[in-house]
């Protein structure tokens, strides 16, 4: 690979974070992160891509212990944000997930 096309590819994750608005990646990084910590509390192991049915059981939780959905959007965005960014379908289109968010 070229210099000039290591460049390019060493600048890509930043440059795909303009699309969204600075606030926006920082609530996006912060439920991501509360996400990965879930998930290595509950699990003792982080994967990726994200499972739908783990990612599930994690929103499941989040209605039980909060009184609004913002958290839950948040997760559901972040995880999507993530998978977004890498260029990889995201668990947030499998039609459990969309249904335990209905539910929620």
């Amino acid at each position: 690979m070229s210099e000039e096309l290591k460049g390019l590819a060493d600048s890509l994750p930043a440059f795909v974070l303009c699309s969204k608005a600075t606030s926006s990646n920082v609530k996006y990084k912060n439920a991501w992160l509360n996400w990965k910590k879930w998930e290595k509390d509950n699990l003792c192991f982080n994967q990726f891509p994200v499972s739908p049915f783990l990612f599930c059981l994690y929103l499941r939780e989040k209605v039980e212990s909060r009184n609004s959905p913002a958290p839950i959007d948040s997760a559901v965005y972040a995880v999507r944000w993530v998978h977004e960014i890498a260029g990889i379908s995201s668990p947030t289109e499998s039609s459990l997930v969309k249904q335990v968010l209905e539910a929620s």
